[in-house]
C-alpha cells in the first residue's frame, strides 16, 4: 500500500466476493454475473444448485427461479456489474 494506509477488504466488496469471484469466472470461462448469480443460488438454494450442477437447468434458470419463489438472500443485496 502505497498511501500507508491499511486496505479494508470489506470496503469494496461484501462477504470477500467481488474479485475472487471474476477470478473463478475467467478461469471457467463464465462472466462474472453469472458467477456471481451461481454463488447467490449456491447460498440460498442448494436444491437449485444442485441441478445446476448436474446439467439439468441453466445458471440464469436457477437464479430466475430462485428470484420468483423470494429466496435470493445469499447474497446479502449484493449488486455486480457497472452501476448505471
Amino acid at each position: 500500500m502505497l498511501s500507508g494506509k491499511s486496505a479494508d477488504p470489506t470496503e469494496t466488496f461484501q462477504e470477500g466476493v467481488g474479485e475472487s469471484a471474476a477470478i473463478l469466472a475467467k478461469k471457467v470461462g463464465i462472466s462474472s454475473r453469472y458467477m456471481y448469480n451461481l454463488i447467490a443460488v449456491y447460498k440460498s438454494r442448494s436444491d437449485l444448485f444442485e441441478r445446476v450442477f448436474n446439467g439439468e437447468i441453466s445458471i440464469n434458470k436457477a437464479y430466475t427461479q430462485m428470484k420468483a419463489d423470494g429466496r435470493d438472500e445469499g447474497m446479502n443485496g449484493l449488486k455486480c456489474g457497472k452501476p448505471r
